[in-house]
């Protein structure tokens, strides 16, 4: 059975991979998008969502049509919450406003600064063998201290980018490699699970 990886794996990848240019997790969650800052009356209205690191549409090749991504700041506790949205949810819930950018929606109760909106035509590859596609209307950045106090649960995905010349096997094998290890230094949690 595939499961999602756990944040703990997660970093040691990054750290200790060679395979790849780079790494990037997301995790899907469900919010409730209310208001907008200048009060404008908003129907309840509860969607899809998802939490990315910063690195995570710039890994993927996906530009913004709208502002900008997330910066690695904003996924530091205390900084302010920012969110960007899909093309869809722009034009369906908030009718294409120009002036979208630096305003403030309301997401399960909290204030967000809208950063960004993605072009159109994002989707993600659907999961577990195409059995399974996740659309996220609404993005957010990965809180990293909440990721670090719920590093034993197994709730992310994570993309990678192999680097020039690098074969997928040969990542396979690596990764392979770094799973041993991490089984060793630690069989409660990686015991049974590796990576393919």
């Amino acid at each position: 059975e595939r499961m999602p990886p756990r944040f703990r794996n997660f970093r040691q990848w990054k750290q200790q991979s060679q395979s790849f240019e780079d790494l990037a997790m997301w995790s899907d969650i469900n919010v409730t998008l209310t208001e907008t800052d200048d009060r404008a009356s908003l129907k309840p209205e509860r969607i899809e969502a998802g939490r990315a690191s910063a690195n995570f549409f710039p890994l993927l090749g996906v530009s913004v049509a709208l502002g900008r991504n997330f910066s690695e700041e904003e996924m530091q506790p205390g900084n302010g919450l920012t969110a960007i949205l899909t093309d869809e949810l722009y034009r369906s819930r908030f009718s294409s406003q120009p002036d979208i950018l630096n305003k403030f929606i309301r997401v399960d109760g909290k204030q967000c600064r809208v950063v960004g909106v993605l072009r159109r035509g994002f989707r993600l590859p659907s999961f577990w063998e195409g059995a399974e596609r996740k659309d996220p209307k609404l993005w957010l950045p990965i809180d990293l201290q909440q990721a670090e106090k719920d590093e034993n649960m197994f709730f992310n995905f994570v993309f990678g980018r192999l680097r020039p010349g690098v074969r997928l096997d040969s990542a396979q094998s690596e990764m392979r490699v770094i799973a041993e290890r991490l089984r060793k230094a630690d069989p409660e949690h990686n015991t049974s699970f590796g990576t393919n």
